[in-house]
């Protein structure tokens, strides 16, 4: 077998570092889904892929479908909310597939895990719909990104 060449940077750090979404409000957009599983408690769980639209920076987001009577149900009326564009009042089926292409924005800060390693969440509140495939033209603070110094 032939060796492969390397050349190692002695300026590059050893550690993986990826580009990471700024804290703020960002626009998100949902570009993959997947099957969870379930929460503890066996309620379903949907794992999304969000890609910020101005960066092009993923994230992953876990929805879970709390039912009602669960402390958590309004988070989750919140999200589908906003990932379905319409009320979610009364017996609905959530079809995973129908939030890709959905751009919504939210505040995004970072949260330490029992690793110690920080991921990013957002703030549910937050979140607004934008509806489908939206081409964003504008900062989360509604100036034109042209605008936006760098």
């Amino acid at each position: 077998m032939t060796p492969y060449s390397f050349h190692g940077d002695p300026e590059v750090s050893e550690e993986m570092i990826f580009p990471k979404i700024p804290e703020g409000t960002r626009f998100l957009k949902v570009t993959d889904f997947e099957d969870a599983g379930t929460t503890k408690n066996g309620d379903p769980m949907i794992k999304l892929t969000l890609t910020d639209t101005e960066l092009q920076i993923t994230m992953k987001h876990w929805l879970m479908l709390f039912p009602a009577g669960s402390k958590a149900h309004g988070m989750t009326k919140r999200q589908l909310h906003v990932l379905l564009n319409k009320p979610v009042d009364g017996e609905i089926e959530v079809e995973p597939s129908d939030f890709l292409g959905r751009v919504f924005k939210a505040d995004i800060y970072y949260e330490a895990a029992p690793n110690g390693k920080e991921y990013p969440r957002f703030n549910v509140s937050t979140m607004q719909s934008l509806g489908d495939n939206v081409d964003v033209v504008k900062d989360a603070d509604d100036k034109p990104l042209s605008d936006i110094p760098f």
